[in-house]
């Protein structure tokens, strides 16, 4: 008896609407960490986001996009807590990653798109 192989792709749609909800919040954490006194719970928040898109990438088998979000999680567990703003070279970093990780989400949904026509293509 041979196992069925279990489609993840079926899930993408979803992860990538609860990714760009978690992106739009780190994206307003940091914008709120650029302006104010960085405060640890706001720091904390927004490792949880990425930690979440990492975790939820990793399950999904997009090892890319889970390295990346991991990469972004390293880079905020570095901001400074507690002072009077964050290194401005961290905020940027952060910007950078968040940047790179949802253009590589919205290439999740093209890649998607080539395949299912390649599969209608050869049926």
């Amino acid at each position: 008896m041979q196992k069925e192989e279990f489609d993840k792709s079926k899930f993408f749609p979803l992860f990538k609407e609860e990714a760009y909800e978690r992106i739009r919040k780190i994206t307003q954490g940091l914008l709120a960490l650029e302006k104010d006194k960085p405060a640890a719970e706001v720091i904390f928040e927004l490792q949880r986001e990425a930690h979440t898109i990492k975790g939820s990438a990793r399950m999904l088998g997009l090892d890319d996009i889970s390295q990346m979000a991991h990469n972004l999680e390293d880079v905020l567990v570095g901001l400074p807590v507690a002072q009077e703003t964050p290194v401005a070279e961290m905020v940027s970093a952060a910007f950078s990653k968040l940047d790179s990780l949802k253009k590589s989400i919205e290439e999740l949904g093209r890649q998607e798109n080539v395949a299912r026509k390649q599969e209608e293509f050869l049926r």
